[in-house]
């Protein structure tokens, strides 16, 4: 499995259109980066088109060390 550098970053989408979310305590925004990050595990929905339920999927990522920048 490939190991990339992975840059998480929160964003509002609640008026729209995206924007970053500045924290509280300094004028940066929520963001965490992942070095030598990989999937170690993916889960689907079973799609099935006669129902109407939500579909979740979810990503477990692991990785060998996490940067939080100022």
């Amino acid at each position: 499995m490939p190991v990339q550098n992975i840059l998480i970053e929160l964003l509002d989408i609640s008026e729209g259109s995206p924007t970053q979310i500045a924290t509280e305590s300094q004028n940066g925004t929520l963001a965490w980066i992942l070095k030598n990050a990989w999937v170690a595990k993916y889960s689907g929905a079973d799609l099935n088109s006669t129902t109407s339920e939500v579909a979740i999927e979810s990503v477990e990522i692991a990785y060998e060390e996490l940067t939080i920048p100022n």
